[in-house]
């Protein structure tokens, strides 16, 4: 096949693509349904929720009653708030009160690796867990020499 046919092929379509990319509209808004985490993510995610909302989207967020950050009315979204007895995890004070005390311990090198280890294992537990708690590292006995 030579190439000024191919090419020719490709020219002679360029009119009918013009033509079909015309006739559909250039932009619909949606409706954006956000299921946020409490905190730092939220405060980032708050900023993509006015911008979807100034491009006329409908924005709705699924909160929890227990929640710190998203506020039940806003102009920008319409919320859902699902009741909850008690806050999960990440929202309550008690959790974050003694992450950010065993955070700021490790990272003072004030931690064993053992005791990091531990925190990170915690962490993994917590999450999947929703009643779970940090634990307190226990203390590490060493094996008994033999002589």
């Amino acid at each position: 096949m030579p190439f000024s046919y191919v090419t020719g092929s490709c020219v002679a379509l360029v009119p009918v693509l013009l033509l079909l990319s015309s006739l559909q509209p250039s932009s619909e808004a949606g409706r954006v349904l956000v299921y946020p985490v409490d905190g730092s993510h939220w405060l980032n995610m708050r900023i993509l929720v006015e911008a979807l909302h100034t491009q006329g989207h409908q924005v709705t967020i699924l909160r929890s009653s227990t929640s710190w950050y998203v506020a039940e009315h806003s102009p920008h979204y319409t919320s859902i708030t699902v009741p909850q007895s008690q806050p999960q995890n990440i929202e309550s004070q008690d959790f974050m009160a003694d992450f950010l005390k065993r955070s700021l311990e490790i990272q003072r090198g004030e931690g064993s690796p053992w005791a990091f280890l531990q925190f990170c294992g915690n962490l993994f537990i917590y999450r999947y867990t929703p009643k779970a708690g940090l634990t307190e590292p226990k203390p590490h006995s060493s094996p008994k020499q033999s002589n």
